[in-house]
């Protein structure tokens, strides 16, 4: 508890990372379906044949992610993942596009096994009420925490151009996209290729994310031991649990939460 009476919650650590939980069940399930193929026989005189292995080992899977607290997107591809593998290889799916597929999901979302965060673009309500924010505030120093392809920073920057602007991108394809924004525009900002949980928030004066539900404790927790008195954090559509923000305001639908650092 702050001298403000903000709850700040613990740092969990008590979970591993989804990727190594979604790597457990999908192991788990092979295992727990070999073993009722191999006991099969014994109870009912026949072999098990490969549908049925299939079924066994999705669900046991999806069962083993539910038990491991994963949620319920993991819980699906858990499900779906041995059988679609199975049935693009019955179609002769040629292992190049599955390759190609995989390739371009690491450039568009490498990094979020260990932040957590999707590629996310903030919304040009949102964008614009930011820019309000920074007229009413008048920041030295903005973060664009997970800054993607700079979308934000870039709108900043023309209307802005007074303050310094900096990003942090982990994706290589946003990284670059951003990078290449920055280059070619005018008023131009600071992208860095660097993992959100290592970037020191003490010198800026507002630090804007547009992250996912998980992160967001950690980041309450990072902000409060980084950030400056006085200094605002902003969050897109996401929330800190247990944490009410000083000021939330309406953007197209949705919200930016707004905490000032005690």
């Amino acid at each position: 508890m702050t001298s403000t009476g903000v709850t700040v919650p613990p740092r969990n650590t008590a979970h591993s990372p989804p990727w190594s939980r979604v790597l457990v069940s999908l192991c788990g399930g092979v295992f727990l379906a070999t073993l009722i193929a191999a006991a099969w026989p014994l109870w009912y005189g026949q072999t098990l044949n490969a549908l049925a292995w299939l079924a066994l080992q999705a669900a046991s899977s999806a069962a083993i992610a539910a038990a491991l607290g994963l949620a319920w997107w993991w819980l699906l591809c858990c499900l779906l993942f041995l059988p679609g593998l199975a049935l693009g290889l019955a179609v002769g799916f040629a292992p190049a596009w599955a390759a190609l597929c995989l390739a371009g999901l690491l450039l568009a979302f490498g990094g979020t096994q260990s932040t957590r965060v999707p590629l996310y673009l903030s919304s040009t309500a949102a964008i614009a009420e930011l820019g309000r924010l920074v007229c009413a505030h008048r920041p030295r120093r903005v973060l664009d925490l997970g800054c993607g392809t700079a979308r934000v920073l870039s709108a900043l920057s023309r209307s802005h151009p007074e303050v310094v602007l900096e990003g942090v991108e982990r994706a290589p394809l946003p990284f670059l996209v951003a990078s290449a924004r920055s280059f070619l525009q005018r008023t131009r900002f600071g992208i860095r290729w660097q993992n959100l949980w290592t970037v020191d928030l003490s010198a800026y004066d507002m630090v804007y994310a547009y992250l996912s539900p998980a992160p967001m404790p950690r980041l309450w927790d990072k902000a409060i031991r980084e950030m400056r008195r006085g200094s605002l954090l902003i969050s897109f559509q996401f929330c800190v649990p247990d944490v009410p923000p000083d000021q939330i305001v309406e953007a197209g639908g949705k919200k930016l939460f707004v905490w000032r650092m005690p």
